[in-house]
């Protein structure tokens, strides 16, 4: 018979933090084939973009951070996209986790309370009170109302009794017709490439070709797409959009039809097994200001 709904449930729950996993670390085959050090991977700021069967999107809100032994990568995954919020409740939860000396209490303390206030109204703002530990404590937390706080520690064994309120942070949510446009930064798409290039870049979306960009890095890569879709506002681009590809995709460079992809540079050796079935391709190289087309 049909598997049980829990467990079918369970299955989508795995698949879905495989391809969390997958975009969050594009290029952590490149990594192994290397067998780079640590020290030469960097801490990057980054967003990718997860299409459901529905065809909606969610859009993922990376920060990579570094540690002495392996990078860590901080993600929050939403349907909304507001980039100016979840750009600082990633720094916050970040900076939480750097004081707690590497624990993760106090981050999923922090995300329990936001997990729990409605998103603001567009044009409002979304208000947290953010306190500190005494002076002999070592990290900052998010302080509930007396009735409502645990009598559990944390897990460096202190107790939440031990917090104060200190201050109340707040983030506003763009207005509707700018929410989409509130995440774009055009600054790094207009330093990479030429006027001329940037021209070429727009008559290609324009006549829905399939293009592939190509970065050193995956900040430049997600924010320079990112930008380079904009330019259609007020139309929008809807067809394949994966501004960071993992290789485990790389098939859909194949597809015939419009695409906007995105493929960090040490991940260009695996796609030279799809070369043959790429046709009227635009490849954007941006750190190199290169524009080629496949035959």
């Amino acid at each position: 018979g049909a598997p049980p709904v829990r467990d079918k449930a369970k299955e989508e729950d795995a698949k879905f933090e495989r391809s969390v996993a997958e975009f969050s670390f594009p290029d952590l085959q490149s990594w192994r084939s290397k067998k780079s050090p640590v020290w030469k991977i960097k801490a990057e700021t980054y967003t990718f973009v997860l299409t459901e069967s529905s065809g909606g999107r969610r859009w993922g809100y990376c920060q990579r951070v570094l540690t002495a032994t392996y990078p860590k990568c901080f993600c929050i995954i939403t349907s909304v996209p507001c980039f100016s919020i979840f750009s600082q409740l990633l720094s916050q939860i970040i900076e939480l986790h750097k004081v707690t000396l590497g624990g993760f209490g106090a981050c999923t303390y922090f995300l329990n309370a936001i997990y729990h206030k409605a998103l603001p109204p567009p044009g409002e703002a979304l208000k947290l009170a953010i306190p500190s530990f005494n002076n002999n404590a070592h990290h900052h937390h998010l302080l509930p109302h007396k009735a409502d706080r645990p009598r559990a520690k944390t897990s460096q064994g202190t107790s939440y009794d031990d917090l104060k309120r200190e201050q109340t942070i707040s983030f506003i949510r763009p207005s509707e017709g700018d929410s989409l446009l509130d995440h774009v930064d055009f600054e790094p798409l207009i330093h990479y490439l030429s006027p001329a290039t940037i021209v070429t870049l727009l008559t290609s979306l324009l006549l829905e070709r399939r293009i592939i960009f190509v970065a050193n890095t995956l900040s430049v890569l997600s924010s320079c797409i990112q930008a380079a879709v904009a330019m259609l506002y007020p139309f929008a681009w809807h067809h394949i959009y994966i501004p960071i590809m993992p290789p485990s995709l790389f098939s859909f460079c194949c597809a015939p039809m419009p695409f906007v992809v995105g493929l960090v540079r040490s991940c260009l050796p695996d796609l030279k097994r799809y070369a043959d079935g790429m046709e009227e391709v635009v490849v954007i190289d941006i750190n190199n200001n290169v524009v080629s087309r496949t035959d």
